[in-house]
């Protein structure tokens, strides 16, 4: 069966940072989320809000370091996540995804309610946060960052690899580097948004050598 991954939690006095190499996180429904589950509706004015998941996910990260190397993220709903809404974009002073693998499996995720027709499809009531269930039957996201300046995903020498998912890299309202990355099997390599609750910004996302 699946778990819930790993929460790095912060606050106004303490940041929660992660500096991981050469591991791997398996079958999580978030591998690593940068951000702390709050309640919140599924269903706004009687119909689903694609924004209302990320509503979820309160965060006082300012500047953490998060250092992922030569990490894999196998049959994972969602990949890593960093979510923050404060009205000022952060400054991530050293964020950087390098030489990882994010994927998932042919055969589909090991939790059955993610399998389309599922009685009690993700994200439900109970268990909001668990990430969009697909028709594909596989990951959602690789990366997904929403409001943060500075996040860098690949470098010039040093890209990760993405297979078999919904999509790559997800971008909300943020300013994001992201270098020599390999996408595979994918329907979007990189998805960028910023609309709505996110305009207030005018942040920007580099596309290099992809």
């Amino acid at each position: 069966s699946m778990w819930t991954g790993i929460e790095l939690h912060s606050n106004d006095i303490l940041e929660a940072s992660i500096n991981l190499s050469n591991c791997s996180i398996q079958n999580a429904h978030i591998g690593i989320l940068d951000a702390e589950p709050a309640a919140f509706d599924l269903i706004v004015d009687g119909e689903y809000d694609p924004l209302a998941y990320l509503d979820g996910f309160t965060s006082e990260s300012w500047g953490a370091d998060i250092v992922l190397d030569w990490c894999s993220f196998d049959a994972c709903v969602l990949g890593f996540m960093l979510t923050n809404f404060e009205v000022f974009l952060p400054d991530i002073q050293d964020f950087q995804i390098t030489n990882c693998t994010f994927s998932s499996p042919e055969y589909g995720l090991l939790d059955a309610q993610y399998l389309f027709g599922a009685e009690n499809d993700y994200p439900n009531n109970q268990y909001p946060w668990y990430g969009l269930a697909n028709s594909q039957k596989r990951s959602f996201c690789g990366v997904l960052i929403a409001g943060a300046r500075g996040p860098s995903v690949g470098n010039f020498g040093n890209g990760n690899t993405f297979e078999n998912l919904e999509t790559g890299v997800r971008c909300f309202r943020s300013s994001v580097d992201i270098f020599n990355n390999q996408f595979n099997n994918i329907q979007f390599g990189v998805h960028y948004s910023n609309y709505g609750r996110y305009w207030n910004h005018t942040p920007g996302v580099v596309i290099t050598d992809n």
